[in-house]
């Protein structure tokens, strides 16, 4: 149960407390307020085994945290200007304070900001989301933050008025009565806002609210990804892009539900299926459809466990719940015409039936195949996988990428040699694919070994003058040359 304390508001004195959301009193007075919270309690952010000093104001419009020393005499509370702005409360008032005991799930999912600029006809100003969230974040960062509340940051050297204009608890059912607070967290996503006709432009807005591992500032080489650029871009732009939004920014709008990856063999469609999948953790499950129809049926029963946690996850948390992705490798096995007909009778097959027909929001589907020709129309009409990925053989640029990533080991363990070009190599490997590239990094090394060693595994003795050069351990680039001579890309047999 709350109690009440009278105290007397004052001004803070120093500048560098106008950004924030700290009161300050005494350390006799702060000790009323104090809120144990429990060690498994409701909080990310390092603060569930830490005791609080929160402070409701008496109208309800703002959760102070209280600090001390700056204030030594009792009975008198600190404020910045835009507390008091907020509060409509000057300096030498008389107030009330209640002590606050946050409730369980009090963590904010999203706060929405207005942020103006201070100056009266300022220029046209850019400002990053993703830069100021953070900025934010570390600013509010276990402090409780409430709908109209005002405040002041600092972004670039130049100061700009916020106010928080929406906020929004993970699973939270709003009532007529409900006060939209909570804790910030590393985790709550900022969304901006400016007034129409303001010089203010934000950039990186969907990145910054984006809580979705599929990004379009991915570090792809890292995963394994090379030469597939344009591809994550689609992927992005058109499918990941709505799921990273939430609902009242996409009114209307259903995100996309399925995707169809397809090209040549070797083009890296499987790798990206299995990468995204990864990135999804417990939620992203990864599935080769000719498994559906083997004896031991593992695959079947991922399949319907993966069924009862979306239908379990979306009935508990609606519109605000978890994205699944199911990749279903070798797509065509089942979504040819004839196997379609077949499936939909079938035990195995009508748990996928089932999964496509569902009317799902957090569930995204990505089917991969080598023969877009052979699946069924009625896969690729909207509503189903109605965007689709077409996994090109990579151009130059992408076959360096791919090279530089199968080519990383040799070059870690010293094995490559000066005289290696991996861009001339590149434009050389014309019409390979990725795991082409892959192919010949490994055939460049077989060559290097077998230069070096007898089928015995000795050493093979050459003229003392090229004894040095040849037996090195190294990979050169007549190795890699010799390699793509030895080797037909599957596209030129494709081609013809």
């Amino acid at each position: 149960m709350s109690q009440d304390y009278e105290m007397i508001v004052m001004a803070t004195s120093d500048p560098l407390l106008e950004h924030g959301n700290y009161a300050y009193c005494s350390p006799f007075d702060i000790k009323r307020f104090c809120a144990w919270i429990p060690s498994h309690g409701y909080f990310c952010g390092g603060i569930s085994k830490k005791k609080l000093f929160l402070a409701a104001l008496q109208n309800d419009s703002m959760v102070l945290t209280l600090r001390y020393p700056l204030i030594t005499s009792n009975g008198y509370l600190a404020l910045n200007s835009s507390q008091r702005k907020t509060t409509g409360i000057v300096a030498g008032a008389s107030i009330i304070l209640s002590t606050f005991v946050p409730p369980p799930n009090f963590i904010l999912d999203l706060i929405v900001i207005d942020i103006n600029s201070r100056v009266k006809d300022a220029p046209q100003t850019e400002i990053d989301a993703i830069h100021l969230s953070k900025k934010l974040q570390a600013l509010f960062l276990d402090q409780v933050m409430t709908t109209r509340q005002k405040f002041i940051v600092d972004y670039k050297g130049e100061e700009y008025d916020c106010i928080i204009s929406g906020a929004l608890i993970k699973g939270e059912q709003k009532g007529p009565d409900t006060v939209e607070r909570g804790f910030v967290s590393k985790k709550t996503r900022v969304i901006f806002k400016t007034t129409p006709g303001h010089t203010i432009q934000i950039v990186n807005q969907i990145e910054s609210t984006s809580r979705q591992p599929f990004r379009s500032d991915m570090d792809l080489q890292s995963l394994g990804l090379g030469g597939i650029r344009a591809q994550c871009k689609k992927l992005f732009t058109e499918v990941f892009i709505l799921l990273h939004l939430p609902p009242y920014m996409r009114p209307g709008i259903k995100p996309v539900r399925g995707v169809l990856i397809h090209g040549l063999p070797g083009t890296g469609k499987t790798l990206l299926g299995r990468r995204i999948a990864e990135m999804f953790g417990n939620k992203g499950k990864f599935i080769n459809c000719s498994d559906l129809f083997t004896h031991d049926n593992e695959s079947v029963k991922m399949v319907k466990e993966f069924l009862i946690a979306v239908e379990k996850n979306q009935n508990s948390h609606g519109d605000h719940s978890d994205l699944h992705v199911l990749v279903l490798n070798d797509f065509d096995s089942i979504g040819r015409e004839y196997w379609w007909r077949r499936l939909q009778a079938e035990t195995n097959g009508s748990i996928v039936v089932e999964l496509l027909n569902k009317s799902f929001n957090n569930v995204l589907f990505i089917a991969i195949t080598n023969r877009k020709d052979l699946i069924d129309n009625s896969f690729l009409k909207h509503g189903r996988l109605q965007v689709q990925v077409d996994m090109m053989v990579q151009d130059e640029e992408g076959r360096l990428e791919i090279l530089e990533i199968h080519a990383s080991d040799l070059a870690r363990s010293n094995m490559l040699a000066a005289d290696v070009s991996l861009q001339d190599i590149a434009s050389k490997a014309n019409n390979f694919t990725g795991a082409e590239l892959e192919g010949l990094v490994h055939s460049a090394t077989r060559i290097m070994f077998q230069r070096i060693y007898d089928i015995n595994g000795e050493r093979i003795k050459h003229d003392s003058a090229v004894q040095t050069d040849v037996q090195r351990e190294e990979v050169t680039n007549n190795d890699f040359l010799q390699a793509i001579r030895e080797m037909r890309p599957i596209a030129s047999v494709w081609e013809h």
